[in-house]
């Protein structure tokens, strides 16, 4: 297929096929990196946990990723922190305990402390994998992409699931 058929049926393509394009190894070679999307999105996402394993932002951003358009405001985590610990209880019935990566994002002791989610924050910022924001609620967003590629992030997927240890 000549490059303009190609250019003609990637946006029809990449709406059905977002997936299998970002892996493809076809483009590969095109750029300096030699590198697909998602090989540098998981090597990033990877670099993050094991570098900042005592933290976790990989799951942060998992996290975050699930919230629409892809922007949080962060009064909406310290409401949010204030009635975890009722909330926890009442869901999980007690015995079930929030992970502790989130647990710890979430510490309130009658505000909102917000230590290790500002920890965490940073370094995904530092990675270019999340935007400050600002504004009457200062907060976070992210790409879509990024919004996207979290959402698929393997562990958060199994939390949910409540197979994994986290």
């Amino acid at each position: 297929m000549d490059k303009r058929q190609a250019l003609k049926h990637y946006p029809a393509d990449y709406t059905k096929h977002r997936d299998d394009l970002l892996q493809s190894e076809h483009n590969r070679g095109l750029s300096a990196s030699d590198k697909t999307v998602w090989t540098v999105w998981d090597t990033t996402i990877k670099k993050t946990e094991q570098r900042h394993a005592d933290l976790r932002p990989d799951l942060l951003l998992a996290f975050l990723a699930r919230f629409g358009g892809g922007g949080v405001q962060e009064e909406l985590l310290r409401l949010a922190s204030l009635g975890i610990s009722v909330t926890a209880r009442k869901v999980c019935d007690g015995i079930t305990e929030l992970p502790e990566w989130l647990a710890k994002a979430l510490t309130s002791n009658g505000e909102w402390e917000d230590f290790y989610y500002r920890q965490s924050r940073d370094i995904l910022v530092r990675y270019s994998l999340l935007q400050q924001t600002r504004g009457d609620w200062d907060g976070v967003g992210m790409h879509g992409l990024v919004q996207w590629r979290a959402a698929k992030f393997g562990e958060f997927a199994l939390w949910i699931a409540g197979t994994s240890p986290y």
